[in-house]
């Protein structure tokens, strides 16, 4: 058995199962093996205005989906197999308001380009009274798009589009009228100049008295590379945890069993609610000095060694040389 796929003309995804032999017909009649869209990590749209759908802990800001929506929508329907139908994304934002203004991943560029300095001030005059833009930010880029001033008309942009479309200006109204929860938007990861890695690598064998060969420069570069990636998916998701709070998964198990009395096979559902774990903080550069320090704790104990050991033969010889000059 195998399950296919059909676009709709309504945008919804259609899915069944069937034989293999049947493929061609199939085929045929506009069936695909390929879902038209990725079906996992779709969810259904069960948030409050304001609040940011994340998917997998994190927006994909290349996707053509608007902020805070999925690229597909459960659509509460059922295929032919029992499985949910959805619905594309922009389909049903239209079905909600076809006059609605719907932002997309680069659409607050395109807005912060439009405007002029004073134009910028004004906004950031209103967003300064909503929680999504903090007085440091505001400070520090008063008059120039930067990049707080661009996150905080993402949330903006965002909560337009849980309020079916109203518009940034109107949801900032919103906002200043009901202010809601505060908006998760994530970062995006940066790698770090590798000079820079190099040079904290240097620096944590100067700590221990050693210099690194470059074989081993390249290494724990790599090393630090590998750590810094930990570091920033930790904090993010921490960051996201303590807005959106844990993400919880319900799993569902069937098993076979029997009415006790009637002894008529039945199935039973078992669900089990699993709580996204708090991901354990992560600091780059201590554990890596902690990781240089136990790879080489052999090597510098030997040099403290052979440096003991040079400082008792002076004493010995020392101490020699005072006896010969007792006995003489």
């Amino acid at each position: 058995m195998i399950t296919v796929y059909k676009l709709e003309d309504d945008g919804s995804v259609s899915k069944t199962t069937i034989e293999k032999s049947q493929l061609e017909n199939y085929k045929n009649l506009g069936w695909s093996e390929t879902p038209p869209l990725d079906l996992t990590g779709v969810i259904e749209n069960d948030g409050k205005a304001g609040q940011d759908i994340v998917l997998g802990g994190a927006v994909n800001y290349t996707s053509t989906s608007p902020f805070g929506y999925p690229s597909l929508i459960n659509t509460g329907q059922k295929n032919e197999d029992g499985t949910p139908k959805f619905q594309d994304v922009n389909v049903y934002l239209q079905g909600l308001n076809p006059q609605g203004n719907w932002y997309y991943p680069g659409d607050e560029d395109v807005m912060l380009d439009k405007l002029s300095p004073n134009e910028i001030r004004t906004l950031q005059d209103r967003l300064v009274r909503t929680q999504w833009f903090d007085m440091e930010a505001y400070s520090q880029e008063y008059g120039r798009p930067g990049r707080e001033t661009r996150n905080a008309l993402i949330k903006a942009m965002t909560a337009s589009n849980f309020s079916t479309g109203v518009g940034y200006d109107t949801a900032i109204d919103l906002e200043l009228l009901n202010p809601g929860e505060e908006i998760y938007v994530p970062n995006q990861y940066r790698e770090s100049d590798k000079a820079t890695r190099l040079q904290t690598v240097d620096a944590i064998f100067n700590s221990i008295g050693k210099k690194a060969t470059k074989k081993e420069r390249n290494y724990y570069e790599l090393v630090l590379k590998e750590l810094e990636q930990k570091e920033f998916y930790s904090d993010e998701a921490i960051a996201r945890m303590s807005v959106e709070g844990p993400e919880v998964t319900v799993k569902e198990t069937r098993r076979a069993s029997v009415e006790p009395l009637t002894e008529r096979p039945i199935e039973i559902v078992e669900t089990e609610e699993i709580i996204e774990p708090i991901p354990e903080e992560v600091d780059a550069v201590a554990r890596l000095q902690e990781r240089i320090s136990g790879d080489f704790a052999g090597v510098v104990g030997r040099q403290e060694d052979a440096g003991r050991a040079r400082r008792n033969a002076g004493n010995i010889g020392q101490s020699i040389m005072r006896l010969k000059a007792l006995g003489g």
